[in-house]
């Protein structure tokens, strides 16, 4: 019997989550974009599996689950209630009359959303490679330490970038919502990028350099750098991330009764530090002026 398809359900608004990978959080891009200072820019997935969909929350404030907060990868059911900052969402088997299903973005559309989150960070990696990996070719330093030396020299850039957009988008949203922009904010930044590619970044330092590699073995050097790289590119945002990064939260052997993982996913938070939790948010809310409209970095 094929399970029914559930649905992520805020206000009036419903997401299946059957078909793909769902992104919660406060940037724009999030498929489900919700605000509060307690809710990170990206700040949970809910990654479809064979055993049903699975919360994976990488959030600065944590995701509740019926007042549990998650501490691993959680097994969805119907039913379930979703705290997320001040915002409530629930787990149904079917959309109530009136709600709005987001329709699974276009090719283009999702192409686009990725250029603007990596493009120049890749532009910019690949000058980093050939900065990197020529000079240790022309010091006579050989085809692996010259790929080596591009493959870091282009990881170091990649991050290096995304980490100064991200960090001065998190200022100006620290600001607008009348909050100092410390170091634990900063430190929240940099975890964010470490979640953001998972464990897809430790294949991706293997597989690059080879590929980087393998472009010098066989073509001119600044030629066998750039089709290295965009090979490179290739296999992690292909099949390196669809193996490697959200996939990983899947049990690989979903067991006959799957509520066995929900107690050891989740641990029980005391229901006066909820109360304190949203007293603190709402008067927060009060003390606070409107926030000005978000401009795209």
């Amino acid at each position: 019997m094929t399970a029914p398809v559930l649905f992520l359900v805020h206000g009036s608004r419903a997401v299946p989550l059957d078909a793909r990978a769902i992104a919660i959080g406060r940037l724009p891009e999030c498929d489900l974009m919700l605000d509060g200072w307690e809710v990170s820019r990206r700040h949970a997935r809910i990654v479809p599996t064979t055993a049903g969909p699975v919360l994976v929350d990488r959030s600065r404030f944590g995701t509740f689950v019926n007042n549990l907060q998650v501490v691993g990868p959680l097994l969805l059911a119907e039913g379930d209630l979703l705290r997320v900052g001040a915002n409530e969402l629930r787990i149904a088997r079917a959309p109530v009359t009136g709600v709005i299903q987001r329709e699974r973005p276009s090719s283009r559309a999702r192409l686009a959303r990725c250029w603007k989150r990596y493009g120049v960070s890749e532009i910019g990696g690949a000058v980093a490679a050939l900065a990197g990996a020529l000079p240790a070719l022309h010091l006579g330093s050989g085809i692996p330490l010259a790929a080596l030396a591009g493959t870091i020299a282009e990881t170091a850039w990649f991050y290096l970038s995304l980490a100064i957009r991200d960090l001065r988008y998190e200022a100006r949203e620290q600001r607008a919502a009348g909050r100092v922009f410390d170091r634990q904010a900063a430190a929240d930044v940099f975890r964010n990028l470490l979640k953001e590619f998972g464990a897809a970044d430790a294949v991706d330092l293997l597989l690059r350099p080879v590929c980087l590699g393998l472009g010098l073995g066989v073509l001119r050097p600044a030629v066998g750098v750039i089709a290295g790289k965009l090979a490179a590119d290739l296999l992690f945002y292909g099949p390196v991330l669809a193996i490697w990064h959200w996939r990983r939260a899947a049990p690989p052997h979903p067991p006959a009764d799957t509520n066995r993982l929900r107690p050891t996913a989740a641990v029980e938070m005391p229901v006066g530090q909820l109360a304190k939790l949203h007293i603190k948010a709402e008067a927060e809310a009060a003390e606070r002026p409107p926030a000005p409209p978000r401009i795209s970095s």
